[in-house]
């Protein structure tokens, strides 16, 4: 949708779909910071810079609302419900992000995803994206899927 350094004119909120924001580091690696999924608005930063710190890459078939940045500083400047809510909605995420934190410093799979099940009601994502899972979870599939199976035989 967009790569780091080009300029910020649009935010985009996903109505369905996926697109990872990802930065690549000095050495080649690669970071997904941001998986925004169905009713998310993507990198919601990029409001207060000039140009995207990150690549923006589509992984499945994407539909969303564009706004112009522009537009969007406006409305946040003339009204004073728009920008609670907006403000409402960054510390959220900047809470999920804290949970994200806390849920990788975990030394096992076992416990990431006991904290993973935690903060998502104790379900399991369906089986065609454990992969996306495994991901956020900073783990292997296969050492994912190990430690479903371990739960099912319980």
């Amino acid at each position: 949708m967009f790569f780091a350094e080009d300029p910020v004119t649009t935010l985009f909120a996903l109505v369905e779909g996926g697109v990872d924001l990802i930065r690549t580091q000095p050495d080649g690696r690669r970071v997904v910071l941001q998986r925004a999924r169905d009713n998310q608005v993507l990198a919601e930063a990029s409001l207060y810079s000039d140009r995207y710190h990150c690549d923006a890459i589509v992984m499945r078939r994407t539909q969303c609302l564009a706004v112009e940045v522009e537009a969007f500083r406006r409305a946040l400047a003339e009204n004073d419900a728009f920008r609670q809510t907006w403000d409402a909605h960054l510390a959220r995420e900047l809470m999920k992000a804290r949970q994200l934190t806390e849920l990788l410093s975990r030394r096992t799979v076992r416990d990431r995803l006991d904290g993973w099940l935690q903060l998502h009601g104790n379900a399991l994502p369906d089986r065609g994206t454990r992969t996306e899972l495994a991901d956020e979870l900073g783990v292997s599939n296969e050492a994912l899927y190990r430690e479903i199976a371990r739960r099912q035989l319980r």
